[in-house]
């Protein structure tokens, strides 16, 4: 039985809304380790590659087919976003960030249509505009608190940079590998820069505690395994604008994770920007519900002519 694109659309949403909930949790594990940001970034990636290569095997899906130095050389790419990420939530507050990390969907809707074909519609782009609005409001809020480090701050912004050059890389090679294939040999590709920067930073990767190893393996399970497959999964589901607009909701949940479990302060500002943010991101899941449902009323209409 064919998949509708309204019934696409719907999973491909349910899964980048699961992927945000569990990318909102990430700062909250990595404050409860005493790891510095190289050494969370080694085990985050080797334990992950560990999950996927188990995964790939059960699927029974060949390594050696498709674009294997393309999704290495992306993976390179996420390594070194992924480095820089870690290393600001060790230097700067959890909402500075997840804030900053999600200004992605503003590059995404600039460069999306010239990179991956897709028109982004008005709505949309006024909905993303609302929603940075919310965000860089929220960002604001933070000035002078405790927890912000303009080091950390600059860190999360190239690992932006990185990030969404990854995510774009990704939703081109998606349309031609499996999506656990993919997310291995991505993985795989990761490690790479990883280990030079844990080795060169002399970052020591071993006489953790357990709770330490811990944190990061549920890390490497929860937001960095499972949560990047969601999204690449959606990624022949709906367009990389929307996926990357919901993602907005990864700040509004490491705000509330990082209050009731860490014990980080929250500004009204901060609130008012994060609701905010939300209300675009629901927004932008209505609009391209509306535009799978047109798509498939044309197709039927189609049909019947």
């Amino acid at each position: 039985m064919e998949v509708t694109p309204g019934r696409k659309s719907l999973e491909g949403t349910v899964a980048v809304i699961a992927a945000t909930l569990l990318w909102g949790s990430t700062g909250v594990f990595v404050k409860m380790t005493k790891m510095p940001g190289p050494a969370i970034t080694f085990w985050r990636v080797f334990f992950g590659a560990a999950i996927l290569s188990l995964a790939t095997l059960a699927q029974r899906q060949k390594v050696r087919n498709g674009p294997i130095l393309a999704c290495l050389g992306t993976g390179i790419i996420f390594g070194l976003s992924i480095v820089l990420y870690f290393t600001a939530l060790r230097l700067t507050s959890i909402a500075n960030v997840t804030l900053i990390g999600a200004l992605a969907p503003v590059a995404v809707a600039l460069v999306s249509r010239r990179t991956v074909g897709e028109k982004v519609p008005g709505k949309a782009v006024i909905a993303v505009v609302v929603a940075t609005g919310g965000v860089s409001l929220a960002i604001l809020s933070s000035r002078g608190l405790p927890e912000r480090n303009g080091l950390g701050d600059l860190a999360a912004l190239t690992s932006l940079v990185l990030f969404v050059a990854y995510f774009l890389l990704s939703k081109q090679l998606r349309q031609k590998t499996p999506n656990t294939r993919y997310n291995l040999l991505m993985t795989l590709g990761a490690a790479i820069p990883v280990t030079v920067v844990a080795a060169v930073s002399g970052a020591p990767v071993l006489g953790y505690t357990g709770r330490d190893y811990l944190m990061v393996a549920l890390v490497a399970i929860f937001p960095g395994s499972l949560g990047h497959w969601l999204v690449n999964w959606a990624h022949t589901r709906i367009t990389a604008g929307t996926s990357a607009t919901i993602q907005l909701g990864v700040p509004v949940v490491a705000i509330a994770a990082g209050w009731v479990f860490v014990g980080e302060k929250i500004q009204f500002l901060g609130v008012v920007g994060s609701a905010i943010a939300l209300a675009a991101i629901f927004a932008v899941i209505r609009i391209e519900t509306c535009q799978a449902g047109a798509e498939r009323r044309f197709e039927e209409s189609e049909a019947i002519a």
